[in-house]
């Protein structure tokens, strides 16, 4: 695949002399993803699955986190409060949630 690629960069004149290696580090590197991706790809048996349960999992982790924020955010909003001052009679009125 990547020699057609080459070729034709060579043919439409984007690229001249011979075809670019890639160092031994990168090849290495692509050998041992592509090993641990066929490992995993093999031990999981249906990947809708798989989908469904890392869905639930991030689900389970977000809504915890938003339980742990939900009372930092409401001490937050009662200690600034929301005051307003009426124009017409110059009384001050406040709202605390």
């Amino acid at each position: 695949m990547e020699v057609y690629f080459f070729k034709k960069m060579v043919r439409s004149g984007f690229w001249k002399g011979e075809m670019p290696t890639l160092p031994k580090e990168l090849e290495e590197k692509e050998k041992r993803l592509k090993k641990s991706l066929n490992e995993l790809a093999t031990k999981v048996e249906d990947p809708q699955k798989a989908l469904k349960l890392i869905h639930k999992e991030r689900m389970a982790r977000a809504l915890k986190k938003r339980e742990e924020t939900r009372p930092k955010k409401s001490w937050k909003t009662q200690s600034k409060g929301i005051s307003q001052k009426d124009e017409k009679t110059g009384i001050e009125w406040g709202l605390w949630v």
